[in-house]
């Protein structure tokens, strides 16, 4: 039995939308005695779907964002898989493991699919990176200020301390849940759409 040889990374984030993925797909180029069969689950909130043509991914262009998706590429020649790959976007994660029978094609492969990431982190991606270390300071020096002036200052003062205490507790609510700033956002629209 021939070996097959694995390589397992992981990623964040990342923003993908249909032509993202079809690029995804077609980096695992085939010759014309090979084929390509795809595997897509999406995972929404109110349903999950399964496709297994890129076609159908345009007619589910309707569905909203979601953070949890699984990508199986498989290329075979007559019956034996020769390489291909899993990705599974997860929340705030995407791990992905690449395999084949010729341990040459892992390395370059490699290097493609972290080149494709870098080009599709978003633009908030340094933002994610500092937000959990930088977000208490204002949430502390508000409600500090919002604290200390209840006896010290007018009225107004405090409420504005009070207000900035609970917005900075707000926005740091929604990005630390990805409701600002998703870790993973994939979108079955196109990008002009």
């Amino acid at each position: 039995m021939t070996p097959f040889y694995r390589n397992i990374e992981e990623t964040r984030p990342i923003a993908l939308h249909r032509e993202e993925i079809e690029e995804l797909v077609a980096l695992f180029s085939h010759t014309p005695d090979e084929t390509v069969a795809i595997k897509i689950v999406y995972k929404g909130r109110k349903k999950s779907l399964c496709f297994t043509d890129l076609h159908e991914i345009e007619a589910q262009a309707h569905l909203p964002r979601t953070a949890t998706l699984d990508l199986s590429i498989t290329v075979r020649r007559d019956d034996q898989v020769l390489r291909g790959a899993t990705f599974e976007f997860y929340q705030n994660i995407t791990h992905y493991q690449i395999h084949s029978l010729d341990a040459a094609w892992l390395a370059p492969m490699k290097e493609t699919l972290s080149a494709f990431f870098r080009r599709n982190t978003p633009w908030y991606a340094p933002i994610l990176k500092i937000l959990p270390l930088l977000a208490p300071v204002p949430i502390l020096v508000a409600g500090h200020n919002a604290f200390t002036s209840v006896y010290e200052k007018p009225v107004a003062i405090t409420l504005l301390w009070s207000i900035l205490t609970l917005g900075s507790i707000l926005f740091y609510g929604l990005a630390y849940t990805g409701k600002i700033f998703p870790p993973i956002s994939i979108c079955f629209s196109g990008k002009r759409e």
